[in-house]
């Protein structure tokens, strides 16, 4: 199969954008005459559509753009903020919500700030080193459930090696900061950092390879890196002091998670997790404060954790 031209592609998205954003064209396009300027289907520029956002839209064989112009001095860097955006409503779930959450947050500060740039706060997101061809490549393999190899650099016992493998990519999930690949090698799904892969190439749309809906509706409340796809989740009731309190009422540990106030200001917080990692190091960060009720598995890792860390500390 061949590859796709990203850089076309990114030519009729800036036109797209540049044309749409001319108060002149009052905000339309004429689907038509642009597929034939770019020799593409109408079905591949609805497609192109569908990817930028809900500012946009494609009906009858027209684009629309529902937002309000801007000026801007620097297209390259309008039409980026337009492809990261494009990227974020592909992924879904959870993640498309943070990211496009961010997005928009560091739009509104450009405009409050009244800059003719997109103004980048400081954030924990790790930079993608894949280059931009890459990332679509890799944005279209998972819309269209094509299979993809590349290289992946592995670090066992301090070696670095490259090995090849062959997945049908499923999701971009971020993790504190870093970003996995979460994908079906060999009927068995597996997470891979994303800043290790290298040399992606497509292989063939899926054959037989497939994922439960239920398997990918977690992903959507996995906590970390820890999380692990294949496991059932299994629930965690946790006390939180209040004195603390206030900072999990602001922000959820887990989509998933009922949360309960005590009359004398605590919480008792629940929630379905696969693994203790998944829970552990948030509390032991907040130990006295945070305290597991059940289940007591999970109660003596914490236990065993901290007393391994005492005797370290004495060693």
């Amino acid at each position: 199969m061949p590859l796709h031209d990203y850089a076309t592609k990114m030519a009729r998205m800036s036109k797209i954008f540049a044309t749409l954003h001319n108060p002149e064209n009052n905000g339309l396009i004429c689907a038509k005459e642009l597929a034939k300027e770019f020799s593409v289907s109408l079905r591949t520029l609805r497609r192109d559509v569908e990817n930028m956002g809900t500012e946009y839209s494609y009906k009858r064989d027209k684009i629309y753009f529902h937002g309000h112009y801007t000026a801007k001095e620097n297209d390259e860097l309008s039409v980026a903020f337009l492809l990261l955006k494009s990227f974020a409503y592909s992924m879904g779930g959870a993640t498309k919500t943070q990211m496009l959450s961010l997005l928009e947050g560091l739009e509104i500060k450009s405009q409050q700030n009244n800059r003719t740039d997109i103004f980048f706060t400081r954030t924990n997101l790790e930079e993608i080193t894949l280059d931009t061809e890459s990332i679509l490549l890799l944005q279209n393999a998972i819309k269209e459930h094509i299979i993809i190899q590349f290289k992946f650099l592995q670090e066992l016992n301090n070696t670095k090696t490259h090995t090849q493998r062959e997945v049908l990519p499923l999701k971009i999930l971020n993790f504190s900061g870093e970003w996995y690949l979460l994908g079906l090698e060999s009927n068995t799904m597996k997470k891979f950092y994303l800043n290790n892969i290298a040399d992606i190439k497509e292989v063939g749309r899926s054959e037989g390879e497939s994922v439960s809906e239920e398997i990918l509706a977690r992903l959507d409340n996995a906590l970390n890196a820890w999380f692990v796809p294949d496991a059932k989740p299994f629930m965690v009731r946790l006390w939180i002091d209040s004195k603390v309190a206030k900072y999990f009422k602001r922000k959820k540990i887990s989509p998933n998670q009922h949360l309960d106030e005590n009359k004398d200001g605590s919480l008792d917080i629940t929630l379905h997790i696969t693994s203790y990692m998944e829970i552990s190091p948030l509390v032991l960060k907040w130990i006295p404060h945070v305290v597991v009720l059940e289940p007591q598995g999970l109660k003596d890792f914490i236990k065993k954790s901290v007393k391994d860390y005492l005797r370290v500390l004495k060693s």
